[in-house]
């Protein structure tokens, strides 16, 4: 389900997603990846247009060279991400990606 935008009709009234958001883990299990290199052609920005082919990335944080938290719009499913980024060789070779979850306290 894609996510819908609900707002108020006044200037700066609540504005709320509603939707479907999927959160994973990847981790490239890879001492020499630099998830953190988001430039293009970097391996974080690599990943991203990986996981991009068959969701949109809504919020991609980079935990550390190794490890990056994706949220996606709906319909993802570990397996499918986890073969996206296989997929790039090199560092992502025995890429991990699992889901994760999110926790409002």
């Amino acid at each position: 389900m894609a996510q819908t935008r609900k707002s108020g009709t006044g200037a700066g009234e609540l504005q709320v997603l509603i939707g479907t958001l999927s959160y994973f883990v990847l981790d490239t299990a890879d001492d020499t990846a630099t998830l953190a290199n988001v430039v293009v052609g970097g391996d974080g920005e690599q990943a991203i247009a990986a996981i991009a082919t068959t969701n949109t990335v809504v919020i991609a944080e980079i935990v550390s060279d190794e490890l990056m938290h994706v949220a996606v719009e709906g319909g993802a499913t570990a397996a499918t991400l986890q073969i996206n980024v296989r997929a790039l060789g090199g560092v992502f070779a025995a890429a991990t990606v699992t889901a994760g979850s999110f926790r409002v306290a």
